[in-house]
């Protein structure tokens, strides 16, 4: 160390609630490490660097804190943070819409499947305007939906052509924006020819308009991607740019951490077109395994401490790394000191 090393303290600080907890931190750790450069420039200490600062949170607590802490840190200073043990699918939404997505191609687009997908808060900008999300649930299930993508997953079976698929609703609710259907009570059937079905246009409303044209717009568009991917048989490399692309197309990070945790899983399908496996042209399923694998490993790095920025983890997986700085957050009478649960059940007993 250069000149003398700092004495330990202990200080506490007041906060109101979580997230004044989480600005009051980053700007004690920005005003440390200006003022650190500014020693360390006059030769009197080292420099103090963001990841030899950790930020400890209650084990208990660790979701409601670490949401508080991205928004804080990234709008106050852009302070760089390394989540320690927190796994991809814990992080955020997003890993749960990836694997949504990535599970599509292979089932039945069966109308919870679908629903769940289309529905989902990282397919949809909740502040978008227009665009009524939870109508699009009661069209599913109104227009009479149960799985297959379009009559011919429904071939050779005792169902009768136009009923039951995305197909046959998706035509529905699109002659709805134009015709009536069972208004005044008298059935309105489209006759699209003599060979094909007949469809009772499902009625939209005028103030629905946009709702139901996104609707149409993005089912008919996941469907289409899924199947072109189910039919395919490409090589790593190609997998790895269509898959790429199909993640790129549907999912609508809103945070940082959500953008992390997107680039992750694109790490991963990127992965699969850089590595050495000497293979050729191979079935989406195949490809999808080799995904996974490559997500389990990035789950294994991020359990890790990466030295890239302010440690943010819980009491439990951060005691056993030595730090210049640390901040423990949470420590109120309700939440500290944490006690183990057993030990708590016998003693009550």
């Amino acid at each position: 160390m250069k000149g003398n090393p700092p004495e330990p303290r202990i200080s506490f600080l007041a906060c109101p609630g979580i997230r004044r907890e989480a600005e009051i931190v980053a700007n004690q750790i920005w005003a440390l490490v200006r003022s650190n450069e500014k020693l360390a420039a006059e030769g009197n200490a080292d420099r103090l660097r963001f990841h030899e600062i950790a930020v400890l949170l209650p084990d208990t607590a660790v979701d409601d804190y670490v949401a508080q802490i991205d928004s804080v840190f990234r709008k106050q200073h852009r302070i760089p943070i390394d989540l320690v043990s927190r796994s991809i699918a814990g992080a955020s939404r997003v890993a749960e819409a990836v694997d949504l997505l990535l599970q599509l191609p292979s089932g039945r687009f069966s109308r919870v499947e679908m629903v769940r997908l289309l529905t989902h808060p990282a397919l949809n900008n909740e502040s978008e305007s227009g665009i009524d999300i939870e109508k699009w649930r009661r069209w599913s299930e109104a227009l009479g939906i149960f799985f297959g993508a379009d009559d011919y997953d429904l071939k050779d079976t005792y169902i009768p052509p136009g009923l039951y698929n995305w197909d046959q609703a998706i035509k529905r609710l699109a002659l709805g924006t134009m015709m009536t259907g069972q208004r005044g009570g008298n059935p309105a059937y489209y006759e699209a020819g003599p060979n094909s079905p007949s469809y009772l246009p499902g009625e939209v409303a005028q103030d629905e308009l946009e709702t139901a044209a996104r609707f149409i717009r993005v089912t008919r568009s996941l469907i289409a991607d899924a199947l072109s991917i189910c039919n395919a048989r490409l090589t790593p490399s190609e997998w790895s740019l269509m898959l790429s692309e199909f993640v790129s197309r549907y999912i609508r990070p809103e945070s940082a951490t959500d953008e992390q945790v997107r680039d992750r899983f694109l790490e991963a399908i990127g992965d699969v077109g850089e590595s050495a496996l000497n293979v050729g042209a191979m079935s989406f399923e195949s490809a999808r395994e080799i995904i996974a694998a490559r997500v389990t490993d990035l789950e294994s790095r991020r359990g890790q401490y990466s030295e890239r920025g302010v440690a943010i983890g819980s009491f439990s997986s951060l005691r056993s790394i030595p730090f210049k700085v640390i901040f423990a957050l949470g420590l109120n009478d309700s939440i500290f000191p944490e006690r183990d649960t057993a030990i708590r059940l016998i003693c009550e007993r």
